[in-house]
């Protein structure tokens, strides 16, 4: 009888333990790693500013190109933007690696789901546009 009560009370005790720890310690937990959260996130992502659409488009943008400070463009013109460019990658669910053999593109698969599941993107195949000309309007 004695064992069903250490087990029921070890039951009940030790998730409420780890919700505790997790309340106390995961804001400080949250805050230790997220430089390095960061960090791999530049890696990852080799350029500064992206425009993400809501239709699965991940068009990267490079600053040096801009006739005005990007710093100020969602503050300028916001509203609808216009992107002509070219398709230089897919990213998603149907670009599985088949071959077992190739180390690298397992490897760059994986990272092209770690970037696919922290994106705000509900496609679940995404574009990678690199853009010839950006507009504001429709």
């Amino acid at each position: 009888m004695d064992r069903r009560y250490a087990r029921l009370i070890l039951n009940i005790v030790i998730p409420a333990v780890e919700i505790l720890l997790v309340c106390l310690l995961g804001a400080k937990l949250l805050k230790f790693f997220m430089p390095f959260v960061i960090r791999l996130l530049k890696r990852l992502i080799p350029y500064k500013r992206l425009l993400l659409s809501k239709d699965g488009y991940i068009i990267p943008v490079d600053d040096k190109y801009f006739r005005i400070d990007s710093k100020c463009m969602g503050f300028k013109y916001g509203g609808s933007i216009t992107c002509i460019g070219m398709v230089t990658n897919l990213i998603g669910e149907d670009f599985n690696p088949t071959d077992n053999d190739y180390v690298f593109e397992k490897i760059q698969f994986s990272a092209h789901e770690a970037l696919r599941g922290l994106l705000p993107i509900k496609e679940k195949n995404l574009c990678v546009i690199h853009p010839i000309a950006i507009y504001y309007g429709e």
